[in-house]
This record gives C-alpha cells, sequence and structure tokens, in this order.
C-alpha cells in the first residue's frame, strides 16, 4: 500500500509539475523577428491622395523595379498587439545600374515608410529628407545605404532610420 502510495504521489507531482512546465513554454511561445529585402519588377506606386502625411497609395503594374524592404518583430504568442512591422518601398528605373538619391530631389521620388503597430505614430510616410545609395552587383541583386528621417506625426519627434541592405528579385512577382 505504500509502494501505492508513494507511486500516485509521484505520477500527480509529475502531472502538476509538466503541466505548469507546459503553460510557461506557451508563455514564451513566439514568431521570430523577419527581414526581407526585395525587388519587384514592373511595378509603380499609384497615390490616390495628395495627403503627405498619411498617403494613401496602391502597388500596380508598372515599368519600374520596387524595391520592398520588410521588418516584422518578434511577436509573443500570448501577448495582444506586441507585434510591430515596418516596410520601405521605392521605385527605380530598371536599366540604371545605380542611383543616389539626397533631401533635394526625394520630393519627387515616392519613397514611403510605413510603420504598423499598436503605438501612437503608426501610419505611412513621404519620406523627404536622407539619402538612398545604390548599386547594383549582378542581374539579380542590388547593394543599398538608406539613411532618413520623418517627424513622427503623433509626437513630432524626429525618427532616424539607416539601413545596409542586400536586395534581391523576388520569385514571384506579386
Amino acid at each position: 500500500m505504500k509502494l501505492f502510495s508513494t507511486i500516485a504521489f509521484i505520477l500527480v507531482f509529475n502531472v502538476i509539475a509538466f503541466s505548469q512546465n507546459n503553460e510557461d513554454s506557451l508563455m514564451n511561445a513566439f514568431t521570430p523577428e523577419k527581414k526581407s529585402a526585395k525587388i519587384f519588377t514592373k511595378k509603380a506606386i499609384q497615390f490616390n491622395s495628395n495627403d503627405s502625411i498619411n498617403p494613401d497609395y496602391e502597388l500596380k503594374a508598372g515599368n519600374n523595379l520596387l524595391f520592398e524592404y520588410e521588418f516584422r518583430s518578434k511577436e509573443y504568442l500570448q501577448i495582444a498587439d506586441d507585434e510591430i512591422v515596418e516596410r520601405l518601398i521605392f521605385t527605380i528605373n530598371p536599366k540604371a545600374k545605380r542611383f543616389y538619391f539626397k533631401s533635394s530631389n526625394l520630393k519627387n521620388i515616392p519613397i514611403l515608410y510605413t510603420q504598423s503597430c499598436f503605438c501612437r505614430d503608426a501610419g505611412t510616410y513621404k519620406i523627404k529628407n536622407g539619402t538612398f545609395i545604390g548599386t547594383k552587383v549582378n542581374s539579380t541583386t542590388w547593394k543599398v545605404k538608406i539613411k532618413f528621417s520623418y517627424i513622427a506625426r503623433n509626437s513630432n519627434l524626429v525618427v532616424k532610420k539607416s539601413y545596409t541592405l542586400t536586395y534581391k528579385i523576388a520569385k514571384n512577382n506579386d
């Protein structure tokens, strides 16, 4: 009987301990962060409004190379609205072998930065200040250095971003 009681106690203790362990592992479960830098061929950015603060736009068929950088932060499965997605898009002439954009000509080039999150300065910004320098490495790859800033709409803080990226032609052009 004593052996039965000891075994029963060990079984019950293990069930409780492993249940707690599973709950802890679920609390720490997350989707890892992802970064991608892709080039889409024959695309264009079409603005649907003249709003420079939160421009409404669509990506359409066109004649340009569209560069898209996307960052998705780590997302904990047990925490609502903790994720952040940043996206930077711009287009260039497909015949170019290099490009250099600076603040004085950014006003004429559609460069958009979008921050999607549950935060006060979320939204899309048309970039007007910074430098974008790109060099074609081969038929499928570009090296690009990017520095830009924007004024966050609700906090009026100057936000500075800087990236050194290797863009590759996307496998499917969607």
